[in-house]
């Protein structure tokens, strides 16, 4: 019967972890099945992380993450490690290796982060804790919005998994040291897929290891799980500690020489303050409108509550709700730090994980003051889960991915393109080799990606420049004598026009945003440009402007001129798509 008893609360538990995972999941499918049509193409970071989970199964995979602002020894450095890709590929390559099967395993990582999240609340402390921590998710997860948990890019991919390292932590903190692996495997997934945890996660492995090492002294089942847990560290350090002893300068020396001798100037200590206060303001957890933040005031009030709710905790000396604050508290200080570490734009993405240690703390803040009414908290946790997740499901079906528009654009291009190079057009057979370049690469670097991926998916040998190595990894690169055509991509009228004359050079695909009106209105601003440039004696730039190379900031620029280059700017301009082929075959 005690069997019996046992094996029925264990089936309790986990269909209350499952039941509420499957809650929290509801508005992430309508945001899916909203995003299946129509297709979307990755572009720029998110095509380079579609190209890399590709290559997880290759002889050619991934040893470190995806390429960043790190700089070092006169080269670019990337992120710390590719397990973010490894962990992308299963769901990607089981639903068919395609743009929107990527976005089902982003998805399903960050339900899977929220379920442990869910797991971890319901073992320490029963089934209302589990409640309150699945509430406390709830309005993150909405705040964050759906784009957040299903594209796949760096910054977004680890934001849930930082809310199950911090709960792991605490639960080592609190003597469960059987959440020593995950503490190494969320931490390591935060680390390697994003720069900026590099600090907190530090901070709080070192708080880990003395906890443990406390513990070991007397615990021979501390030291099992130690043990092990050193031994999964390793193994998931194994590719970019490779990549480190085989390259020279390797990728972990260049982000230590990238800190060493910062390429800009850190934010200032103000600045940073200023941010991290923003991201302590709850309101704007609680209303949804987390991308907005909130105000250093509001900051300011919740540390104050928040310190009352610790001291509470600290005079009833409960050790499971301090090490909870402790954690939380610790990864508040080093969130600080992390941000005032800091150089160059203090750019919003860079701090996505403060609001899951506001989170977290909020939780903590919550369990103390209310545990003495377990059942007045679990019907309130309830309702908060209930009614933001059905607010985040009304909002769903609305969800769109970043860069919709050029999205679109590269939907009308890649068709076409590919039924050009289904026909053979330079007679090589199965053996043929594209290289995809594009002229203007801040238009078009999106689509050049876009488009590279989109022919590798289709089955071509599709390739690009070799200075897009750090973008494409090196053996997607080729030079133009190791290929049969190029496949260019071009922007504007002028770069149109002159392409379509020329020899060895096919139209394939046009798309042009612009509506006549449109069209008319920036022949126009073009013309005045090239007026007020000529008339001033700047006939380079006139020509860069034929070029439909338009630099509004260039100070050989009239106030006039520049004036005039603004509003140019703001159209949309034509793109196209050409089949360049070599005046004699590759031999």
């Amino acid at each position: 019967m005690a069997g019996g008893r046992w094996v029925g609360v264990a089936r309790r538990q986990r269909g209350q972890v499952v039941g509420l995972t499957l809650v929290l999941a509801i508005p992430v499918v309508v945001a899916l099945v909203a995003l299946h049509s129509p297709r979307w193409f990755p572009l720029i970071d998110m095509a380079q992380i579609e190209m890399r989970v590709r290559d997880v199964p290759t002889t050619h995979p991934p040893l470190v993450g995806l390429g960043g602002r790190m700089q070092g020894y006169d080269q670019t450095g990337s992120h710390p490690g590719p397990l973010g890709f490894y962990l992308l590929w299963p769901v990607y390559r089981l639903l068919g290796s395609s743009a929107w099967a990527l976005q089902v395993s982003s998805a399903t990582l960050s339900l899977a982060a929220a379920g442990l999240a869910v797991w971890i609340a319901r073992r320490r402390t029963g089934t209302t804790f589990a409640v309150v921590v699945a509430a406390g998710l709830a309005p993150l997860l909405r705040g964050y919005g759906a784009v957040m948990v299903t594209e796949p890019w760096n910054p977004r991919l680890p934001v849930v998994w930082w809310v199950v390292f911090l709960l792991a932590v605490w639960s080592v903190l609190d003597r469960d040291v059987r959440m020593l692996p995950l503490v190494v495997l969320a931490g390591t997934v935060c680390m390697q897929t994003h720069i900026p945890y590099a600090v907190l996660v530090g901070g709080l492995w070192a708080l880990t290891v003395a906890a443990v090492a406390h513990q070991a002294r007397r615990d021979r089942e501390a030291r099992r799980w130690a043990i092990g847990s050193g031994m999964l560290l390793v193994a998931l350090w194994l590719p970019p500690l490779y990549e480190q002893l085989t390259h020279h300068p390797g990728n972990l020396a260049i982000i230590v020489e990238n800190f060493r001798h910062p390429y800009d100037d850190q934010v200032p200590f103000g600045d940073a303050v200023d941010t991290w206060l923003q991201h302590l303001d709850v309101t704007a957890l609680v209303r949804g409108d987390v991308l907005r933040h909130g105000s250093p005031a509001g900051g300011i009030a919740f540390l104050a509550v928040w310190a009352a709710a610790a001291a509470w905790a600290w005079r009833r000396r409960e050790s499971t709700l301090l090490s909870l604050h402790v954690v939380a508290g610790a990864a508040t200080v080093l969130g600080l730090l992390a941000i005032s570490r800091i150089f160059g734009p203090l750019w919003p993405y860079l701090v996505f994980w403060a609001w899951g240690t506001t989170a977290v703390a909020l939780v903590a803040i919550v369990w103390t003051f209310v545990t003495p009414w377990p059942r007045p908290v679990l019907a309130g946790a309830t309702a908060v889960l209930v009614v933001t997740t059905a607010a985040f499901t009304v909002e769903a079906p609305d969800t769109e991915m970043a860069a919709a528009g050029r999205s679109d654009e590269l939907s009308v291009l890649a068709g076409p393109t590919v039924e050009r190079l289904e026909d053979d057009p330079v007679g090589c057979g199965d053996d043929c080799t594209y290289l995809v370049t594009w002229i203007d690469p801040v238009e078009l670097e999106s689509v050049g990606h876009g488009l590279l991926l989109e022919l590798e998916r289709q089955g071509f040998d599709a390739r690009a420049a070799y200075d897009e190595d750090l973008a494409v990894r090196p053996h997607r690169t080729a030079r133009r004598s190791q290929v049969d055509a190029e496949v260019q991509i071009v922007s504007g009228d002028a770069v149109i026009t002159e392409l379509q004359v020329r020899d060895h050079a096919e139209l394939v695909a046009v798309v042009d945003p612009r509506t006549p009106g449109e069209r008319t209105e920036y022949r126009r601003l073009r013309r005045a440009l090239l007026a007020d440039l000529e008339a001033h004696d700047r006939h380079g730039l006139a020509l860069r402007v034929a070029e439909q190379v338009i630099v509004e900031t260039d100070p050989r620029m009239t106030a006039g001129a520049r004036s005039l280059a603004w509003y140019a700017n703001r159209f949309p301009r034509p793109s196209a798509v050409f089949l360049i082929t070599p005046e004699e075959p590759r031999p």
